[in-house]
């Protein structure tokens, strides 16, 4: 799998999580978004994703959440809710070359994840 394939996958991720989808309900992991943040990077959604595509990412980032919760809360606030390096380095309290630095962890931990499901192109 690609990174930047993965980046974008978790960017429609994003932003299906945060729209009503055809289940009937949106993602659990779409609640964090209304956190009230001011403060977003501009997102250039072009990708999208169906139902089953967008519940196998919930799955791998809650899979993530058990192995490394500042991780997954990395993911969240950065393709959630939308918040640039530093916001997300003033929310988890590190610097914000620390948090570019999760975030890329992440991505690759999930990028792996996401190959093993079979998500690879």
């Amino acid at each position: 799998m690609s990174f930047v394939y993965t980046e974008r996958l978790l960017d429609a991720w994003g932003n299906w999580s945060k729209t009503r989808n055809n289940l009937g309900y949106s993602s659990v992991m779409g609640a964090i978004v209304d956190m009230g943040q001011t403060s977003g990077r501009r997102l250039c959604r072009t990708m999208r994703i169906t139902d089953d595509i967008g519940l196998a990412v919930d799955r791998a980032i809650t899979a993530l959440e058990h192995r490394s919760p500042q991780l997954a809360q990395t993911i969240k606030l950065y393709y959630l809710a939308g918040l640039t390096f530093e916001a997300i380095s003033k929310q988890i309290s590190v610097g914000r070359e620390k948090a570019a630095k999760l975030l890329k962890e992440a991505v690759s931990w999930l990028d792996a994840f996401l190959l093993c499901l079979g998500l690879a192109k």
